[in-house]
């Protein structure tokens, strides 16, 4: 049993290793530099909040946090009731009127 669990061990430990290897290797790009040799300007950054800017709207965020309060309310009241049903099961248990 303990050198099934030996073998099982080395080979856990030699597929980590080259999980972490291929990893660390797809990562590295040789170089210090960075790979697009060109750094990110403000115009780019503006670009991308301009079609954020776009998308977003206060409609839009309005409709995500009622969703997310009705959402909210719905799983309070599931957990209000599951543990009122709990209660009165174990009270029903505890006091014979209800038997295994």
């Amino acid at each position: 049993m303990k050198e099934k669990l030996k073998m099982i061990g080395a080979k856990v430990a030699a597929g980590t290793s080259a999980v972490l290897a291929s990893v660390s290797m797809a990562f590295a790009t040789g170089s210090s530099e960075p790979s697009g040799g060109s750094a990110v300007s403000s115009a780019d950054i503006a670009s991308v909040l301009e079609a954020l800017r776009a998308q977003i709207s206060v409609a839009s965020v309005i409709e995500i946090v009622a969703y997310v309060l009705a959402a909210g309310i719905g799983l309070v009241f599931m957990w209000w009731a599951a543990r009122k049903l709990i209660k009165t099961f174990m009270g029903a248990f505890r006091s014979g009127r209800l038997n295994s």
